[in-house]
């Protein structure tokens, strides 16, 4: 028996009883640019969440609607992607924007749902390195290993938690 997950433009992807989605993860429906469509077939991801998609630099890790060749997938070349949700757009899809290049993202891929938002290292370990929006080391050093991670999208502080006096702000940047 066959699963079947509809994008807007009715494509029909078509996913094995076997290897439908569980709950926490989804299925590409459609890819435009940087921005991305996931269908669930369980709970829908919340508003500013991050989602992972699973990629591979050759063919053998492209998406299979064959079992067979699915199973056959090296964990060589992967690299993984991370969408964060925009918006909720009904029949059980989610639209996202991708953090990275989208090269090489098909319809039918399988995307993990990480029930937390995007989140990046805060702290001492952070000071004089290079990160992406994900958090990211891309200063070629060493992985950052801090113990305090902040979402990308929180509240402010409050204003009695401001400072309104003049002091030198440490970013370790150097001019």
């Amino acid at each position: 028996m066959s699963k079947v997950a509809v994008s807007k433009d009715k494509t029909i992807i078509r996913r094995r009883k076997k290897n439908v989605v569980k709950s926490e993860s989804g299925i590409v429906t459609q890819v435009i640019g940087a921005v991305i469509d996931v269908y669930f077939e369980g709970e829908l991801p919340s508003i500013l969440h991050a989602l992972k998609l699973k990629i591979g630099d050759n063919e053998k890790n492209r998406p299979s609607l064959d079992e067979e060749k699915a199973e056959e997938r090296s964990e060589v070349g992967i690299r993984y992607i991370t969408l964060e949700v925009l918006q909720h757009i009904g029949e059980r899809v989610v639209r996202t924007i991708a953090m990275s290049s989208t090269d090489g993202v098909a319809r039918g891929m399988e995307v993990i749902n990480t029930k937390a938002p995007i989140s990046v290292p805060v702290g001492r370990a952070t000071l004089g390195r290079v990160l992406n929006v994900t958090g990211d080391p891309i200063d070629h050093g060493p992985s950052i290993n801090a113990r305090t991670y902040f979402p990308i999208h929180r509240d402010a502080p409050a204003f009695a938690e401001q400072s309104t006096k003049t002091e030198v702000l440490t970013t370790g940047i150097k001019v």
